[in-house]
Formats: structure tokens, C-alpha cells, sequence
């Protein structure tokens, strides 16, 4: 099915050993005795308290994020980010690619699309690149150059977002909302939005469903086109401050013919705001 959502199946395994150094030979024995008797009458230590667990989760979890030493650019080494129902791989090809893919586009599980944004090249390439998954918040976080891009999925909406800051205010930006040969999508573009739609029938069943993803940005001057028959693009400028948000929605959808009135629908609540991502 095209190329299809990297998975990831990562495990981490974290073995901590603490050593106790034993008392020196010789040690006077009613120190040593002081000394157990002052620890058997400690509590042992509990995560139970108080009739509830107090846990930090975030810094329970946090212990396991994926740091990254150098960005991915290959598909295979694509960051997973999704909420249940629509996950995105994330790698830096070209900048920045995001692969989108909802788990009821029957048969096949098809993408609804793919972004690429070229102005993060700079980012992924600089020396001093950090990368970051954050498990607790399920943010990918990436620094270079001064520049900074959160990306993660919405929790209460079917929406990849990627938020960045640090670009040059004055230059011009592109978002590329796209699939590949063999894929046969509607395209719209009007105003700040594209969009991409296809249907999809399930020969075994004869169940129709289909996929669609739309594209929008925050910030100035933004302006969508369509390029090819596979491509739309959002032609914008960051704001004033270097900033701007790009946002993807690929909502669970019925069998769809056009890509206008998918499109229409996101418009009227594209929800750009943030929130918590788990």
C-alpha cells in the first residue's frame, strides 16, 4: 500500500545496581548495632500512601524517552506519535516528513497523507541538533540553529500539530500535504487550506470507507494551492516573533468523492490551540 506507516516497536529496558560498601574491618560494634537498630525502625519505603498511590508518573515516565544523537532521516528510524486513532511517523527527509495513517482506513490501513515541510532542514542539520520523544507529554522535541519544533497529536482531536519557533520572520515558508504514485486522491485548495481525499472499497465485504487530511497554518500571509495531482502545498511567513503552527487533520471518515466539503467541515473547527498530548 504505498509506503506504508513505519512501526516501531521500541523497548527499554533501564537495570539500576546499587553497591552498599560494607563497614571497615574493625569497626567499633556499637556503631554498627546503632546503626541497624536505627534502620529497622525507618518505615520501609512505599509508593502507597496515605490510602493512594503517590506516584510522579511524568518522571516515572520521562525515564524512558527516546533521546535522539542525531536526526532521523530515514524512514525506518521515524519517531511514533498518535493518539488511538491516528498516529504519525516523523523523520527528517527533506527537512521534515510526517506520515499519517488511521487505524479504520479498510482494507488496507491506506495514509491519509504525508507532510513535508523544507524550511526545517536547517534545524535537522545543524551541529548542534538535539532531538527528544517525550513520553509523559508524547511530544517529539527537536532544537538546532536557534530553532525549536514541537510535534505531537492531539489527545482530544485527530490533529498532527507541529509548533515552531526561531525561523527568520522574512522568509517564505512551504507546507506540502502529498501521497505517492498509485494513489488516487481528490485535491482542494481555497483560502489557508488543502486538502487531499480518497475512497477506499474493501473487495471482501463490499464496505466503502475513505481518508482525508487537510492542511492550515498559523501565521502570516498563508495561502494553499494545488500542485500536482498527489500534492497541495500552504505558502506562508512566520509571524514577526519567528514563530508559526502547522496543523494536520485527518478525522475518521465515510466514504468521501471530494475533498471540498471534508475540507469545509475542518475549516469551520480547525482547532489550532494547544493541549495535553497523552
Amino acid at each position: 500500500m504505498g509506503k506504508a506507516l513505519t512501526t516501531m516497536a521500541v523497548a527499554v529496558a533501564v537495570t539500576t545496581a546499587v553497591a552498599v560498601t560494607p563497614p571497615a574491618w574493625g569497626a567499633a560494634s556499637a556503631a554498627s548495632t546503632t546503626a541497624q537498630a536505627a534502620t529497622a525502625a525507618q518505615p520501609a519505603a512505599s509508593a502507597w500512601r496515605d490510602g493512594a498511590f503517590q506516584v510522579d508518573t511524568a518522571a516515572v515516565v520521562s525515564r524512558s524517552d527516546l533521546v535522539l544523537e542525531g536526526p532521523a532521516w530515514r524512514d525506518y528510524q521515524s519517531m511514533p506519535l498518535g493518539n488511538g486513532h491516528l498516529g504519525a511517523a516523523v523523520w527528517s527527509q527533506d527537512g521534515f516528513t510526517a506520515q499519517l495513517n488511521r487505524n479504520d482506513t479498510f482494507p488496507d490501513l491506506k495514509s491519509a497523507g504525508r507532510l513535508v515541510v523544507p524550511g526545517l532542514f536547517e534545524l535537522a542539520g545543524a551541529p548542534n541538533y538535539r532531538g527528544r520523544l517525550n513520553l509523559a507529554d508524547a511530544v517529539l522535541e527537536q532544537s538546532g540553529r536557534g530553532m525549536t519544533a514541537r510535534t505531537f497529536v492531539r489527545a482530544d482531536r485527530d490533529q498532527l500539530v507541529l509548533e515552531v519557533t526561531g525561523a527568520k520572520p522574512g522568509k517564505e515558508q512551504t507546507a506540502d500535504l502529498n501521497l505517492w504514485d498509485g494513489r488516487n486522491p481528490t485535491t482542494y485548495a481555497e483560502g489557508g487550506i488543502g486538502a487531499l481525499a480518497e475512497t477506499f472499497t474493501d473487495s471482501a465485504s463490499g464496505k466503502t470507507t475513505g481518508a482525508v487530511a487537510a492542511v492550515t497554518a498559523d501565521a502570516r500571509d498563508v495561502r494553499a494551492a494545488v500542485v500536482d495531482a498527489n500534492t497541495v502545498r500552504l505558502t506562508f511567513k512566520p509571524r514577526a516573533n519567528g514563530s508559526y503552527r502547522i496543523v494536520v487533520g485527518a478525522p475518521r471518515t465515510p466514504a468521501v468523492t471530494s475533498a471540498r466539503p471534508a475540507a469545509r467541515r475542518w475549516r469551520a473547527r480547525p482547532r489550532t490551540g494547544s493541549t495535553r498530548h497523552t
